[in-house]
């Protein structure tokens, strides 16, 4: 009889309720799509992405198949803005999937096309686009025609065919200039000076390009206007005409306080500003204008952040939906032991069935306390990752960052520079003094990385410790060739222990680089080793700026992060790593220093 009552509410509910509700869904769905435009508008791309995905919802409940496409397009974009290519693809293809809209589907055909392109899938790109090839032509849709001509060139100069490249690009900008797509007209000139620059054509380029600035100022777009400007700059330094480049740059960089702040435009104007200044022989201007673009660095976290924060959303929704279910099991549950205690209080007479009730419910406790104490783990664990997932970030987009911008810079540097220029030993110096800091940072990472994740495998091995520590020295000393430390050994050649190599080796190596970056240039260093109690002891001596109790304690935690005597940088998890490695491998690692009286570092392994 209650399933019965119940089966007729639920018809009632969705003839008096439900039904009535599908217009208010639509109108939501607009809403919030509205919204999230606005969003967009205001660069906050992750409250619309949020907004989006709310929409999406309203407009799948109510089979708006229009809707419902156009929402998996501009999410989709979203996807492709942050790189995320199979995501971008997916949501794409839903939305080509549910319109009937011929214009529309071409369009996300289109888009998947771009996708395919950025991810590099170029054999599913050359059949998206012979299937777009039978359906679209100049006179039944322009705009999308012209992008399937500048998708084919993509493709074309992809697999190195430059002159169809050429002819496709050329066919879209007199298409674009016919029908008055400026916007697509900007875009077959931008690919058109490219690939003349690509093909050593620069005459062709400096014209396409030319006639691309032009455009734009007719058209007062500051965005065109300065990418065009930065482009015409690049070509004249090429070119070696660095006095019309430089000229071009100034103008740039004289409007670089109107630029959006999310704008990445200044990061190009001032690596391009070192380059000129560079092959003009102003070498201290050179690294003025790189010290400007490190200290902007630090701002593109924000789009890192941005990454980070729209995929903690994904994870986010999806714990609403786990906790969604997980209510309504707790609900069932609820009502299941609701109906049982009706039945057991009728039977309430019969003391075997109080017993017996009794028991159930003692059972079903126990299984609730262990099922509690499993939630209760999985999400300590859970929280634990995501610390580390916070940490790894933050690490990576700050300290990996700046070395990686310095070797681009450098590389870049040495493009300009010709292989018989007294110069280049020079640059080619400090390119492999940075290649191994920026090893050595990131095995550092990956190291603690292991074991904070408690994946490490240990491979013990009998090491003899001169030969590694010789290998160690060689390689910190080349990091820091500038400083002229005096690195002495005082090691036995028959002392060995059973280690790990590789986390030895890390171990030994963080610790002397640590002394060379706080010592002052030539002062001297010591390690040395030696056997008591059946114990191995190793000693990191050095004569530098030392720090106090407290600081060393911050250090030993991961809690101090210092430059060093001539501003080297580091993650600030060094010193911890080689902590909890020794102390993992039941050793000890004791450590005295005093400020401005030198550090001194002793690891203690049983023999």
């Amino acid at each position: 009889m209650f399933r019965a009552k119940t089966f007729g509410l639920c018809i009632g509910y969705c003839f008096f309720i439900v039904l009535p509700l599908s217009g208010q869904q639509l109108r939501l769905a607009l809403q919030k799509r509205d919204s999230a435009n606005i969003a967009l508008q205001q660069k906050d791309n992750v409250r619309a992405a949020q907004l989006y995905f709310d929409a999406l919802a309203f407009a799948q409940r109510n089979r708006s198949d229009t809707l419902y496409s156009t929402l998996c397009a501009e999410i989709g974009d979203l996807y492709l803005y942050y790189g995320n290519f199979p995501k971008a693809i997916e949501f794409y293809q839903n939305g080509s999937e549910q319109t009937v809209d011929a214009v529309l589907k071409q369009r996300l055909k289109l888009k998947i096309g771009w996708a395919q392109l950025s991810a590099q899938q170029l054999t599913a790109l050359a059949q998206t686009l012979t299937s777009l090839s039978a359906q679209l032509n100049e006179t039944s849709a322009p705009p999308e025609y012209i992008q399937l001509l500048l998708l084919q060139s993509e493709l074309e100069i992809a697999r190195h065919k430059h002159s169809q490249a050429q002819q496709s690009l050329l066919k879209a900008q007199r298409i674009a200039q016919k029908y008055q797509q400026t916007a697509l007209s900007l875009q077959a000139l931008t690919r058109l000076s490219a690939l003349a620059a690509q093909t050593g054509n620069m005459g062709a380029a400096l014209d396409f390009t030319r006639e691309r600035l032009r455009k734009a100022r007719t058209l007062k777009d500051d965005l065109q206007i300065n990418t065009s400007t930065l482009q015409l700059a690049q070509l004249l330094l090429q070119q070696n005409q660095l006095d019309s480049a430089l000229a071009l740059n100034e103008q740039l960089l004289a409007k670089l306080p109107r630029l959006p702040a999310q704008d990445t435009l200044p990061k190009s104007i001032w690596k391009q500003r070192s380059l000129i200044l560079e092959r003009k022989g102003l070498t201290v201007e050179a690294f003025a204008a790189l010290d400007s673009l490190s200290a902007i660095n630090d701002k593109d976290s924000e789009v890192e952040k941005g990454r980070q924060l729209l995929e903690e959303l994904t994870i986010s929704r999806a714990e609403q939906e786990l906790k969604s279910i997980y209510q309504s099991s707790l609900e069932r549950q609820k009502n299941t032991r609701f109906f049982l205690w009706i039945a057991g209080a009728l039977l309430g007479v019969l003391g075997l069935f109080v017993s017996l009730r009794t028991c159930q419910k003692q059972r079903a406790n126990l299984l609730l306390q262990v099922q509690n104490q499993k939630i209760e783990i999985q999400k300590k664990e859970l929280e634990q990752l995501s610390q580390l997932k916070n940490r790894l970030f933050a690490i990576v987009s700050h300290d990996l960052r700046s070395p990686l911008l310095s070797l681009e810079a450098i590389l870049d540097t040495l493009d300009e520079i010709g292989p018989n220029e007294p110069k280049r030993q020079w640059w080619l110096d400090k390119l492999k003094q940075q290649t191994t800091k920026t090893n050595v940072l990131l095995e550092n990472l990956l190291c603690w990385a292991t074991l904070q994740m408690k994946h490490q495998s240990s491979e013990k091995k009998w090491i003899t410790l001169l030969p590694l520590v010789g290998e160690i020295k060689e390689t910190a000393q080349l990091m820091y060739l500038d400083k002229r430390i005096s690195i002495s050994l005082a090691i036995p050649e028959n002392i060995g222990l059973v280690q790990d190599e590789e986390m030895l080796r890390m171990t030994i190596r963080n610790l002397l680089i640590n002394a060379i970056k706080f010592s002052d240039t030539g002062q001297d260093i010591s390690i040395s080793a030696w056997k008591a109690e059946q114990k191995v002891h190793i000693c990191i001596q050095d004569q530098g700026i030392g720090m106090t109790e407290s600081q060393l304690q911050q250090a030993l935690g991961g809690g101090l992060s210092r430059a060093g005597t001539k501003g080297e940088t580091g993650s600030g998890v060094g010193l911890s790593l080689v902590r909890q490695f020794i102390e993992q491998e039941g050793g000890s690692l004791l450590g005295i220093s005093a400020p401005n009286a030198g550090t001194r570092f002793t690891i203690v392994f049983a023999e």
